[in-house]
């Protein structure tokens, strides 16, 4: 099956540009998945608690829960993916959605005699996307704005298309996270 070979392909781009991979679990407490989503959770018919009652919506809540408890350990730089599966309620139905998500905190670049240390940001992420995003054929790439929400810095998210279809989408999240 093709999908298994981009799978490995996608683990394989990520583990080479620094990342680690992380696994965490699909079910969750919908307070979780409702800051980070703009779709209705998918909730389960006979959950075991409320803390795993319904589908997640997005990676990110558990990407940032993972990047919180390295830093909070004592890890200067954390770069962390995870490839796995969101979901969206749709009609009586639901979506099962492959999704890669990356979470980077720490320098991108560490100090040396030549130029400071410098935080990974913004572009540094979008750079590494367009890296991954390589490794899949198309005819045309481009990035555009995205809007975002709340929790997203102003002017510091973008939409990658490969030949006008979204497949990604970049963004620098506004949160604190104290160690």
């Amino acid at each position: 099956a093709p999908h298994w070979a981009q799978e490995r392909a996608l683990r394989e781009g990520a583990r080479a540009l620094g990342y680690s991979e992380t696994i965490s679990y699909t079910l969750v407490a919908p307070r979780v998945t409702a800051a980070f989503s703009l779709y209705e959770p998918v909730r389960v018919a006979n959950p075991l608690s409320e803390e795993a009652s319904v589908l997640r919506s997005s990676l990110l809540p558990s990407l940032l829960n993972a990047v919180e408890w390295n830093l909070n350990r004592g890890a200067r730089s954390v770069r962390l993916f995870e490839l796995g599966k969101a979901y969206r309620e749709e009609g009586r139905d639901y979506q099962e959605l492959p999704v890669l998500g990356l979470a980077v905190s720490g320098p991108a670049a560490p100090l040396s005699l030549h130029a400071p240390a410098r935080e990974f940001g913004f572009f540094d992420l979008k750079g590494d996307l367009e890296q991954l995003l390589e490794l899949f054929e198309y005819r045309r790439l481009y990035f555009d704005s995205d809007p975002g929400v709340d929790y997203y810095h102003p002017g510091r998210a973008a939409r990658a298309a490969l030949d006008g279809q979204t497949v990604a989408r970049a963004k620098e999240v506004g949160v604190d996270i104290h160690a």
